[in-house]
């Protein structure tokens, strides 16, 4: 059940990596953050069935329960909340494809050095988040 929560997380990681850096589109990214957004779910759903406590059906909700049970995940559970936050603005793009690639969430500017940056971050919170939910399967 980790497991497979891990798998969707880690592709939702490269898809954004992907659309970050290869592809460089606007549409990549916002899949991307849809894929991130429920593999964040899918896993702290796991963790609560791990716990045999059943997981609500509102996802703030579930992750909040999660929280109670895994303090240390809070990080994860704010960055979700950001994701989702992004998720319901307009996003745009510019240049996509091209190595000016930019997007703009809700005035927020994310240039491609800004977007290397964000990938990067994506790839250490993975390799912490997974080594974490490994250790406690």
């Amino acid at each position: 059940m980790i497991e497979e929560a891990i798998h969707s997380y880690n592709n939702a990681v490269f898809y954004i990596r992907s659309a970050l850096l290869d592809k460089r589109t606007k549409d990549t990214f916002i899949e991307g953050l849809k894929r991130l957004a429920k593999a964040y779910e899918e896993i702290f759903r796991a963790l609560l069935l791990l716990k045999d406590v059943e997981p609500p059906k509102n996802p703030y909700i579930m992750m909040e329960k999660t929280i109670e049970l895994y303090p240390e995940l809070k990080e994860h559970y704010e960055f979700y909340k950001k994701i989702k936050e992004w998720l319901s603005k307009d996003i745009k793009a510019e240049n996509e494809g091209t190595s000016k690639f930019t997007i703009y969430i809700n005035g927020t500017t994310l240039y491609l050095k800004d977007m290397r940056k964000l990938s990067k971050d994506l790839e250490i919170l993975f390799e912490r988040f997974k080594r974490y939910l490994n250790a406690i399967e």
